[in-house]
């Protein structure tokens, strides 16, 4: 059978899609044969020759909307972001990255399409650093951000941890980036660390959530601490957050303290 029939036939069949997908480039060799072989150089030669000619003219690696592509046509996401997001994901690099080339299919074995020889684009993370400095592709964010369930929420938040820990970016790229959820809400840290009316959680101020809550401020979803890259970054300068000082201050000046039930104030 035709190997392009095969593949069309496959992808077409959802239940086999992903178990085909996960094994089927471990035919592809680890590299070109060697030509300076004494023995076998003739016909490495012409092995090679043939692999070069399929891998550039074949559309044999499966994209993440089921399609069959070249090599050229797909791109390798190296930041980890979009392949983690799943579905949103895929929309969002559409939207930021603006390509025609597409993320292979996430269950694809990524040390494979990695392979020199394939000579596929990969999407580094200083692409994703500059491009999130646009507000464009940060509305673009926050929007997902807003429509993540909670546990890839977390999962995006200990990304973003790892990833700046890892790449050289600025304090100001990280706090103007929409991280935090408030309701329909999705901003900055910079934005609600001034907030009067909104608490960033930390392990320290576990204990008073209840007043609080009583006092009218909304919540973060998370524990800032529980991200320690995040963290050291928002310590560098001074807020309610690192300051014990600042935070008395500013729940003495909410306008609701006076109506506190006494009991909670101990």
């Amino acid at each position: 059978m035709d190997f392009r029939i095969a593949m069309v036939k496959v992808v077409k069949d959802d239940k086999r899609l992903n178990t085909y997908a996960s094994s089927y480039l471990n035919l592809l060799p680890d590299d070109f044969l060697p030509e300076d072989n004494i023995e076998q150089g003739s016909a490495n030669k012409y092995f090679n020759i043939g692999i070069k000619k399929a891998i550039s003219t074949l559309a044999f690696i499966i994209d993440t909307r089921g399609i069959p592509r070249k090599c050229d046509e797909i791109i390798l996401d190296e930041t980890g972001l979009f392949t983690l997001l799943g579905e949103r994901g895929i929309n969002l690099f559409e939207q930021i990255v603006q390509s025609n080339k597409k993320l292979p299919l996430e269950v694809i074995n990524q040390s494979i399409v990695n392979r020199e020889y394939l000579n596929i684009e990969q999407y580094s993370p200083q692409l994703l650093i500059k491009q999130l400095e646009l507000d464009i592709n940060r509305e673009f964010l926050a929007s997902t951000i807003k429509i993540l369930n909670l546990d890839v929420y977390f999962s995006f938040l200990s990304w973003l941890d790892s990833f700046i820990r890892v790449n050289e970016v600025s304090n100001n790229w990280v706090l103007d980036l929409p991280i935090i959820r408030l309701d329909n809400d999705v901003s900055s840290l910079n934005h609600f660390i001034g907030n009067s009316t909104f608490h960033i959680r930390i392990q320290k101020t576990k204990s008073i959530e209840s007043i609080l809550l009583n006092l009218g401020f909304g919540l973060s979803e998370f524990f800032l601490d529980e991200y320690s890259h995040i963290m050291a970054i928002t310590n560098q300068g001074e807020s309610y957050l690192n300051k014990d000082a600042r935070l008395y201050e500013r729940i003495s000046q909410n306008s609701k303290l006076g109506t506190l039930n006494p009991s909670l104030k101990k």
